[in-house]
């Protein structure tokens, strides 16, 4: 193996690290160098999956844990998603960051709006994966769920240890954080958002619906919705390679993307 290739295979391997902001402790995991990708994780924790390890060999990857996650002074992490996105945005201002593009699976997703709302002049680009924020039913319960044994060992990148909260209270933090179907506040500044967004769409998600996508078209000034072909809830595990592609086709072109654009499908 040469020097380069070896820097390079250093560099992707995830490495943890810990911020203060007001008070409360953020742990993130980092790997990668080139413009920072913020991930976001949804309910079931800080789970990496393969479409990240691929887009860590392109971008530099900070994954951001949510505090009530953590177990890390989680009596003093914000209560809602607006006070987490004041005290996130700190967090990245105290790392340096004044580019970047955001990505988010679920609850994440819906963090990264109104992280993308409050961080006009930053954000690049957002990337949204099976988003929350508008539902027409509640699924609490079943987006709860810690996934534990329900994923192959093979189908996770980085997972975290075993330092979380229990599996109910993370049931209370996420019908905390999940609030109502839909958020007037939110949906209001979402109108806001001048990054383009692309939103994925699970066609098996018993959670989100795939109708959900038209309206965020209506709500978003650049919006871009993919269908992503036999996905459920979790789409970067169950199509890691669909998503590590159009993510960085999305990252690199914006809206000049294409990734099957008639169709909207991707079923590859």
């Amino acid at each position: 193996m040469t020097a380069a290739l070896a820097e390079k295979d250093t560099r992707s391997i995830p490495r943890l690290g810990r911020i203060q902001v007001d008070g409360i402790d953020f742990e993130y995991v980092e790997a990668g160098q080139g413009h920072p990708v913020i991930y976001i994780h949804g309910s079931d924790g800080l789970r990496l999956s393969h479409a990240h390890r691929a887009l860590s060999e392109n971008y530099r990857l900070i994954a951001f844990e949510i505090p009530q996650f953590s177990g890390l002074h989680a009596q003093n992490a914000p209560v809602c998603l607006a006070d987490i996105t004041k005290s996130l945005s700190r967090a990245f201002a105290q790392l340096g960051l004044s580019r970047f593009s955001l990505m988010g699976h679920s609850i994440g997703a819906d963090l990264c709006l109104w992280l993308a709302a409050a961080n006009q002049d930053q954000v690049d680009s957002v990337i949204l994966s099976a988003p929350t924020a508008i539902r027409f039913e509640s699924g609490e319960g079943k987006l709860a769920a810690r996934k534990g044994n329900e994923q192959q060992a093979s189908d996770v990148w980085f997972a975290k240890g075993d330092d979380a909260p229990s599996e109910s209270d993370i049931k209370k933090t996420v019908e905390g954080l999940l609030g109502k179907l839909r958020d007037p506040a939110l949906e209001e500044k979402m109108g806001t958002i001048k990054a383009p967004v692309v939103a994925l769409f699970g066609t098996t998600d018993s959670i989100v619906s795939t109708n959900a996508a038209r309206i965020y078209c209506e709500l978003l000034p650049k919006c871009f919705p993919m269908m992503v072909y036999e996905a459920s809830h979790r789409i970067d595990m169950d199509r890691p390679n669909a998503v590590a592609d159009i993510a960085k086709n999305f990252l690199e072109h914006k809206e000049s993307f294409v990734v099957n654009r008639d169709s909207g499908i991707v079923n590859r």
